[in-house]
């Protein structure tokens, strides 16, 4: 495994980034939650009010579609999160349960940096379709700090780095330091999914020092 300069967590603050040419990994080896506690209300009654993405609303692309999708995020039940802490990994800040409402002109999240986290792990618990993207614009790096809240709506200046399809009912690792949007959904979006720190070990098995050209 080659190694990457990692800050240490107590030198580490928000805006620092992990410099990886790491995007992603579909990791179909990892268990997955029992039935009974997915079956549940995983709507509880603790919203979950940390800002994951940057402020959409009013923005439209060249299309002319709205960049608005409804968002609702609830962290999820002790128990579901407890499993996924000793099976999965720590779960830091919660295990969140997230729903992306779709409607007919809002169907994609657009190119964007995550805000208050760096890395992410989640498991779809219905087939939403969609491509997840990662671009890089002109003339900047791929991997950019969240202090940037960095969005990008002009795709002729966005490079298509790499692109796959979200699995259902399967674990997947993402950058989200790296520019990248959601196209193409088909229906309501849901998952849970937990930030990861990263001196995590599962961020930290992935990671590899960063080659691409600017």
């Amino acid at each position: 495994m080659i190694k990457v300069n990692i800050p240490p967590r107590k030198k580490s603050n928000p805006g620092d980034t992990v410099e990886t040419e790491f995007l992603f990994k579909i990791l179909p080896d990892l268990p997955h939650p029992p039935e009974e506690l997915l079956r549940q209300n995983l709507a509880t009654n603790k919203h979950n009010n940390i800002p994951q993405i940057p402020h959409f609303d009013g923005f439209k692309r060249e299309d002319g579609q709205t960049v608005s999708p409804e968002i609702k995020a609830w962290l999820c039940p002790d128990n579901l999160d407890k499993w996924v802490q000793d099976n999965i990994g720590p779960t830091n800040r919660g295990l969140i349960y997230r729903k992306v409402l779709i409607q007919d002109d809002k169907k994609f999240y657009p190119p964007h940096i995550d805000v208050n986290r760096k890395f992410v792990m989640l498991y779809n618990l219905v087939d939403s379709g969609g491509e997840f993207c990662y671009w890089q614009e002109k003339n900047l790096p791929v991997i950019r700090s969240m202090l940037t809240r960095a969005m990008c709506f002009d795709y002729s200046q966005l490079t298509l780095i790499e692109k796959f399809v979200p699995p259902v009912r399967t674990w997947y690792l993402t950058n989200v330091q790296a520019l990248h949007s959601v196209e193409n959904l088909s229906a309501v979006r849901e998952n849970i999914q937990f930030n990861l720190e990263p001196w995590d070990p599962l961020v930290v098995e992935h990671l590899k020092p960063i080659n691409r050209n600017v």
